[in-house]
């Protein structure tokens, strides 16, 4: 019923979406917007921001009862406590050897569970190290779709386990959040060692015309570095009650994964967007340079401003730029015309390209400052802004002592990521100022 849902509305966005267009396209033939056309405008622009947040409210019910779905099990039956060790781990046994590692050291443990563990090779320590999917970070729900396990290992034993629906759930949680990873180059390192990502600046120089028989003159090559280091997100704990972790009917290291992944995830947002690269990640707002623009007000901006904004970034960095500002701000852009009184903002649709400003794209990001001299807008090519994550430093952490009295055993996921503007001092990414 979801999923039906969502194509409705997807396809009722669309209608509107060209509207939109034909109105522009209609409106540019002619005079520009007089009055009519204005509120023609302003009405269908009214409804397609309603649209859409109908439809992100929709789809993401969709996405929760999806991962619900995939989440769900059968109880285990009555000979499954006694595995076949040689046969292949199923997917029942992953989630019941998942529970017998959970509740490992509590009077709760069921017989099943331990078999599975043991079936499954994991050791019983309070710490599980899982990895990532090998290679880089997904980019994309497909990408995520098309991970396949990996083996993995506790600090006590070497065993090969992993679950992968709770793996992609992780993943899923760390893409949805802000946003910047889903247009940023995320990359795995084996280890947290420091990580020097060279950089050259040699635009300011340039070659000579020559003649015969002179000789040429020397010009040094500017190098530098940036340092790509591993700083430590935790999720905080998380306490489940031993009826919880047997009687639930969700698989429920995939729900877990999930929960502490959107918890990492809204931390990491905020550092990747304003942290300020001392004993923390660099955000690509405090890295980016300055546009120069400051707006006249610090509740709306104008089209002359956000060219000047687009074209104080260099060619090579704006064929290939993306905005990015607060929900606010998308609000006031989409009221803008251009010189030639038509808006710069323009919708999408579904399966076709992305809405833009100035036919660029944007990420709007909750997380960008919105207050009275802050850097309130980006527009640049943030395939330059770079996340590290560390593969082997995915920890799952149960405290089960901590809270026997209760009952209940404490879960947290530990990871370590760091980020930065990968920039030779050309300013890849601009920003803008509210006024």
């Amino acid at each position: 019923m979801a999923l039906d849902k969502l194509q409705e509305l997807e396809a009722e966005r669309d209608v509107i979406a060209a509207k939109l267009r034909g109105l522009k396209e209609d409106v540019s033939q002619s005079e520009g917007f007089d009055d009519e056309n204005r509120t023609k405008w302003d009405d269908l622009t009214d409804q397609y921001e309603k649209c859409e947040v109908e439809v992100e409210k929709v789809r993401a019910d969709a996405e929760r009862l999806a991962k619900l779905d995939s989440m769900k099990r059968t109880r285990p039956t009555t000979d499954s406590h006694n595995p076949d060790p040689m046969a292949p781990i199923t997917r029942e046994e992953q989630a019941d050897a998942m529970r017998g590692w959970m509740l490992d050291g509590t009077k709760a443990q069921r017989p099943e569970y331990r078999a599975a563990a043991e079936k499954a090779g994991i050791g019983m320590g309070n710490t599980m190290a899982l990895r990532f999917n090998r290679g880089p970070a997904p980019k994309t729900q497909a990408d995520i779709a098309d991970m396949r396990a990996q083996s993995v290992a506790t600090t006590t034993a070497g065993g090969h386990f992993v679950n992968p629906a709770g793996i992609m759930a992780y993943e899923q949680s760390l893409l949805a959040f802000g946003g910047v990873r889903s247009i940023s180059t995320v990359f795995r390192t084996e280890t947290g060692a420091d990580l020097l990502v060279p950089t050259c600046s040699d635009h300011g120089n340039i070659g000579v015309l020559v003649t015969e028989n002179v000789a040429i003159t020397e010009q040094d090559v500017t190098l530098s570095n940036i340092t790509l280091g591993a700083y430590m997100f935790s999720s905080k704990l998380v306490r489940c009650s031993y009826q919880f972790l047997n009687d639930a009917f969700l698989n429920v290291d995939s729900w877990l994964f999930g929960l502490l992944g959107e918890r990492i995830a809204r931390a990491q947002s905020a550092y990747f967007t304003t942290g300020t690269g001392t004993a923390q990640p660099n955000g690509y707002v405090t890295g980016a340079g300055d546009s120069g623009v400051t707006l006249a007000s610090a509740t709306a901006v104008t089209y002359l401003e956000m060219v000047e904004a687009l074209h104080s970034l260099d060619p090579a960095y704006r064929m290939n730029s993306t905005w990015t500002f607060g929900d606010v701000w998308l609000k006031y852009m989409r009221k803008i015309l251009d010189g030639n009184s038509l808006p710069i903002w323009n919708p999408g649709m579904t399966g076709g390209p992305p809405s833009t400003i100035l036919d660029r794209p944007y990420m709007v990001n909750q997380q960008m400052p919105t207050a009275t001299s802050t850097k309130v807008i980006t527009i640049g090519d943030m395939s330059k802004f770079w996340i590290r994550d560390i593969n082997q430093e995915f920890a799952l952490v149960k405290l089960v002592e901590r809270y026997a009295e209760y009952g209940q055993v404490a879960f947290s996921i530990w990871q370590r990521s760091d980020s930065d503007l990968i920039d030779a001092g050309t300013d890849p990414i601009k920003y803008v100022t509210a006024g």
